[in-house]
């Protein structure tokens, strides 16, 4: 028997490892204000109350729909990779047919250099682009990353890269 899920409420993450990398995508949509309490949150292990519900809703809404589906309570760090990578930018592109959804979408890149808590990373598509990498420990020049927006994410091996790019070509983002 599957779980009830109440939509609108708080996500049930499964461990803060989960939670943390679920900030490090929702960073990028986040205001001036939240940013800095999100980051604050991953680098400095500060606990933060951020109602994800508030801020996040369609992708709280379907973290939860998604682990409801596989019959579970909590959203684990596989189910919040799977909307990040692959279901968010269904939605986006269902969604907003008419529009150039690419600057919303994840797409992995190459870090190129890395200069502080920024770094210049080439993307799957040839792009190179300056992106934040403040909130990703043990990165350095020639290590994969998911771009979200102007933010790294999370670091990823060649086998996760090539799974994206391949979806993004699918998606007909990427030739």
């Amino acid at each position: 028997m599957k779980p009830k899920m109440k939509m609108n409420e708080k996500i049930n993450f499964k461990d803060k490892e989960a939670k943390k990398i679920f900030m490090r995508y929702a960073l990028p949509c986040s205001d001036e204000e939240r940013r800095k309490e999100i980051i604050r949150y991953i680098n400095e292990d500060e606990e933060a109350d951020i109602d994800t519900s508030e801020s996040f809703p369609t992708a709280t809404n379907m973290l939860k729909i998604m682990a409801h589906e596989k019959g579970e309570k909590e959203v684990d760090k596989e189910i919040i990779r799977e909307y990040f990578w692959f279901r968010h930018g269904e939605m986006l592109k269902e969604n907003n047919p008419d529009k150039d959804v690419k600057k919303c979408l994840v797409m992995p890149g190459k870090i190129k250099s890395k200069e502080g808590k920024e770094g210049i990373v080439e993307l799957v598509n040839g792009e190179e682009k300056k992106v934040d990498l403040s909130t990703l420990e043990e990165t350095g020049k020639g290590s994969w990353v998911v771009i979200h927006r102007d933010y790294a994410s999370e670091k990823i091996n060649e086998e996760d890269k090539d799974d994206i790019k391949e979806f993004l070509i699918d998606l007909e983002i990427l030739e």
